[in-house]
């Protein structure tokens, strides 16, 4: 059974900071920044006001680049930003050579401790 994003945040107690959404491609081509999906992202960055974590990955036997996009704001916002980001990935990344696994999370910043507050 597969859920929305807007029952999934109205079934939450606790609303999220913000989301994470990581591309894995196991072909290692887009690791190269001269490749043209890098000008995407830093485009998608400045749009939506992300963080990029790209990387490189090996493990074991297998070999993989992936980039997480991280975006925090408020909870009326998720939703839309999540679906505006997404709808633009779905048009742009066919465009280019491989096809990325995606993931999505929600996130929450840690809880203030009592020393950590004026």
């Amino acid at each position: 059974m597969s859920v929305g994003l807007e029952e999934y945040m109205d079934s939450l107690d606790v609303k999220p900071d913000g989301f994470k959404l990581t591309l894995v491609y196991w072909g290692r081509e887009p690791s190269d920044n001269s490749h043209p999906l890098h000008m995407l992202l830093e485009m998608l960055k400045h749009q939506f006001d992300l963080e990029l974590k790209k990387q490189d990955v090996q493990m074991m036997n297998h070999h993989w680049w992936q980039v997480d996009m991280l975006w925090s704001g408020s909870e009326k916002e998720l939703v839309s930003t999540a679906k505006k980001l997404d709808e633009i990935l779905q048009v742009e990344l066919p465009k280019f050579s491989g096809k990325p696994e995606f993931n999505f999370d929600v996130w929450n910043y840690p809880p203030a401790a009592e020393d950590d507050e004026f």
